[in-house]
């Protein structure tokens, strides 16, 4: 009887230990390096201090849309990069609708292939990491 038990500990264990391994390696980025690594100097925002306009477009990105904007999943070419550099195509723009603000005011969330998420409330001329949003 002890030996079953003694195997089914074992097995736990290693499950849990398991487990951790997934969700430290999810925490620091792909071993590969194939996600990438912001610029240093990139700000961040946590997700629960931006504007609630830009939550929800977070929210429907996740869901998969429907998206308000004709544009919106549309290829973000990065090419001032200022966000990480990464291949061609790995970047897709989502407008934040905000009633009244100019062009050069937009707000848009930039949605890397692995789940990585950007923020700009100046038309795309600084970005923030955004920290603490659900995975892809």
């Amino acid at each position: 009887m002890s030996s079953v038990l003694g195997r089914r500990l074992l097995a736990l264990t290693f499950l849990v230990v398991l487990g951790l391994l997934v969700v430290w390696a999810r925490s620091v980025g792909h071993p590969d390096g194939a996600r990438p690594l912001a610029p240093v100097g990139m700000g961040h925002v946590v997700v629960t201090e931006l504007p609630p306009d830009a939550v929800r477009t977070i929210n429907l990105i996740l869901a998969g849309g429907p998206f308000p904007h004709p544009e919106d999943g549309s290829t973000y070419d990065n090419g001032d990069l200022l966000l990480p550099r990464a291949d061609a195509g790995y970047y897709r723009g989502y407008t934040v609708l905000v009633q009244g603000a100019p062009d050069d005011e937009r707000q848009r969330i930039v949605r890397g292939r692995d789940g990585d998420l950007y923020y700009t409330d100046d038309g795309g001329k600084t970005f923030e990491a955004i920290l603490g949003a659900p995975g892809p």
